[in-house]
């Protein structure tokens, strides 16, 4: 079999310089790196990065081999273990029977009963930050969704409801998150990934603590958070997860949903500024489906014109541009064979923008999601900014609701526009750019 396909040696591209590959170009360009090489190789091509061979993928046949049907041939682990050092051995660095079990203990914290008992805080905590905000002067729109996500999680998994705490916690966050997205990887006080670690240790310390006062009041079946809710699930083979695992679960699982929510949110709020026959269709949808600043659960499902305009958003600039997975037995890639050792990295940037799946892709129309388009439902792995099979991000619909709520909030009760003036009228393929610079400015309606 093997000898009718080709050596993956052959696939187009380039392994750029000895040993450090392209990684100028892809961390320089970012976004752009990616959509440069398509236009060059096409939708499949190979490139090195700090002596690691990679192969990306734009085809979502190949993504549905990657992340379901033959997953076994690729470690999550080894495609983010870039990420270990201060992300530690959470959901994402786990595979096979530990991702699993972990899955299923973390599941029932952001499903089901829980997602509907998170309304109430979300929405008073949004409310809370708006009216802050809407007083205050101009600041960049992507810090500003951070620090709202980020006051919004507090609560929610930590269940921290005291100011100076909220602020220690959020700057600890800051911190470590920061050195996420460092190049240079030196554990010293000096650099910025020093300090992440250091955050990282006092936010486990912090985590820490407020497991041993729960467990102290005894009353963990009654949790309304996610911590306390990882602490007292058990799986039907009686598994629970250890301390230093709900430490660590719950920083990964706050940084990944602090980063994509605050991202996507942003995108959101430019993209219906550029667009304000959609933002009053938005609004018009809420008054004919909701009763007030009050949500449900069972509103918010109503609102389908909102989850359109998330979809396409999610689309055009997903909150994971890539997705790395090391490859540990070898495995047929359009013709050709993968070899353990070797990485694929799938690409939502190029998938999601693929002409044969969406039309016109550079162009901002969430209509394509509603029927009779649907056009996302040409393959099942043709939308994968959150992922896909049994990877597929837990927290996804825990998003869904934070977005949703913190945009009707927003729609209802505010304008807003943008310094430097913005108009998109033609195809962003570098977002990272612009989100980073945009200032929002908010106003009250009368």
């Amino acid at each position: 079999m093997h000898s009718l396909l080709k050596r993956a040696n052959k696939i187009p591209g380039d392994f750029g310089l000895p040993f450090i590959g392209e990684a100028a170009q892809l961390f320089g360009l970012q976004q752009l790196y990616y959509h440069n090489q398509y236009q060059k190789y096409g939708n499949i091509f190979k490139t090195k990065i700090m002596d690691m061979k990679f192969v990306v993928i734009a085809d979502p046949k190949v993504n549905q081999i990657v992340l379901k049907d033959q997953s076994y041939k690729v470690s999550s682990k080894l495609g983010w273990k870039f990420l270990e050092p201060i992300l530690g051995n959470g959901i994402l660095l786990q595979d096979g029977y530990q991702h699993q079990s972990t899955r299923r203990l973390i599941y029932p914290a952001l499903h089901g009963e829980a997602l509907s008992n998170y309304v109430y805080t979300i929405q008073q905590a949004t409310a809370q930050y708006l009216e802050e905000w809407v007083n205050d002067t101009p600041n960049i729109l992507l810090e500003r969704l951070r620090k709202l996500v980020l006051n919004i999680s507090c609560k929610l998994f930590l269940g921290s409801n005291d100011v100076q705490e909220i602020n220690e916690l959020s700057q600890w966050f800051s911190d470590y998150t920061n050195g996420l997205r460092t190049v240079i990887r030196l554990n010293t006080p000096i650099t910025r990934f020093g300090r992440a670690c250091l955050a990282r240790k006092r936010l486990e310390d912090y985590i820490y603590s407020q497991i041993e006062a729960r467990r102290t009041s005894k009353n963990l079946k009654e949790s309304k958070d996610v911590l306390g809710l990882l602490m007292a699930s058990i799986d039907e083979e009686g598994n629970y997860l250890a301390d230093v695992e709900i430490a660590t679960q719950t920083i990964q699982l706050l940084f990944g949903g602090h980063e994509t929510t605050a991202r996507l949110l942003c995108w959101v709020l430019i993209e219906l500024a550029n667009h304000p026959d959609w933002k009053n269709k938005l609004r018009r949808e809420q008054l004919e489906n909701t009763s007030g600043n009050d949500l449900t659960i069972s509103e918010l499902n109503q609102l389908l014109k909102m989850k359109c305009v998330i979809k396409e958003v999610e689309r055009l600039y997903p909150p994971t541009y890539f997705i790395p997975r090391g490859v540990i037995e070898d495995i047929e890639i359009n013709g050709y064979i993968v070899p353990a050792g070797w990485f694929v990295m799938l690409s939502p940037l190029l998938t999601h923008r693929l002409h044969e799946i969406y039309h016109q892709p550079n162009t901002f129309n969430p209509a394509r999601f509603l029927p009779p388009l649907e056009e996302d439902k040409k393959h099942p792995f043709a939308l994968i900014g959150f992922g896909g099979g049994p990877h597929r991000c837990l927290g996804y619909g825990l998003a869904q609701v934070e977005m949703k709520i913190i945009l009707s909030t927003i729609l209802r009760n505010f304008e807003w526009s943008f310094s430097p003036a913005t108009s998109i009228n033609e195809p962003v393929l570098q977002p990272s750019k612009l989100d980073t610079i945009l200032k929002i400015h908010l106003k009250r309606i009368s």
